[in-house]
């Protein structure tokens, strides 16, 4: 990702989010990654339920 940067700018000076802060975001963006696949998996294995209209969405 370096060459992305101007090669003039000095190091400090980029923006950049602290290890703290990424290791959150990446582990936010995990667990959605990862209950978004088990609701998927969940709803393909169950073909028997049918879809519940939720009338607080449906009139959005």
């Amino acid at each position: 990702m370096a060459a992305e940067h101007p090669p003039s700018a000095p190091a400090s000076r980029r923006p950049r989010l602290s290890d703290r802060a990424l290791t959150g975001l990446v582990a936010t963006l995990l667990l959605v990654l990862l209950a978004t696949l088990v609701a998927g998996w969940l709803t393909l294995r169950s073909p028997g339920l049918e879809p519940v209209s939720i009338p607080s969405l449906s009139q959005a």
